[in-house]
């Protein structure tokens, strides 16, 4: 019953089909989407061939679970970053064909990115709660780190210990700015000043 803003713009515009309501629904999913939102798995009924290319991982009753080939870790960083003017821009640029979100990022604000020759890398999750992501990047890492969740601005980020600055990447998704000399830890805590001082006057 209830979607963040940017995630279900971006709904809106990767289905050529109408969308009702606040359905969450890829008509006809693609490549690019798998890699866009960190698909791993798609369920289809026995007998009709998958929409997309992966392998068999699980059968059971009347369904076939399949481990999609195109899957993307959660997070990735780059430095390939194409500039946006706005969400309604973003969103054009990551819907459209040609885009590659296994190997750029789009961003609304360009200001203080590194941008270099389109080098790309995986960050790996040291640890993972409702509240809480810390990761782990090599020391070469910089541009932009890319977290396949819902951008919300509750949620903070350090650098090695830092404060940095987290926004909006692909359009809806989390994206944290790396400095020049790279990063070797990001931590993401999510914090909502509405809900503490909702439990403090309750």
């Amino acid at each position: 019953p209830v979607q963040l803003p940017r995630y279900w713009r971006y709904i809106r515009a990767t289905n050529e089909l109408s969308v009702f309501y606040n359905a969450s629904v890829l008509n006809r999913p693609s490549i690019q989407d798998v890699r866009l939102l960190g698909l791993r798995y798609l369920i289809v009924p026995s007998g009709i061939q998958p929409p997309l290319p992966g392998r068999v991982a699980v059968r059971a009753n009347r369904y076939v679970l399949y481990e999609l080939f195109e899957a993307q870790p959660l997070a990735t960083v780059t430095d390939d970053v194409v500039p946006a003017d706005g969400v309604t821009d973003a969103l054009a640029i990551v819907t459209a064909p040609g885009f590659d979100p296994a190997r750029q990022t789009v961003i609304e604000a360009a200001e203080g990115i590194t941008t270099g020759q389109g080098s790309f890398g995986t960050a790996f999750v040291d640890e993972r709660t409702p509240t809480e992501l810390v990761l782990r990047l090599s020391a070469s890492a910089s541009g932009v780190l890319t977290i396949r969740n819902a951008y919300d601005p509750g949620w903070e980020a350090t650098i090695d210990g830092t404060r940095a600055r987290t926004m909006p990447v692909d359009g809806f998704l989390q994206g944290v700015a790396l400095p020049v000399g790279g990063a070797r830890e990001v931590i993401l805590t999510y914090r909502d000043d509405a809900v503490t001082d909702g439990l403090a006057l309750g």
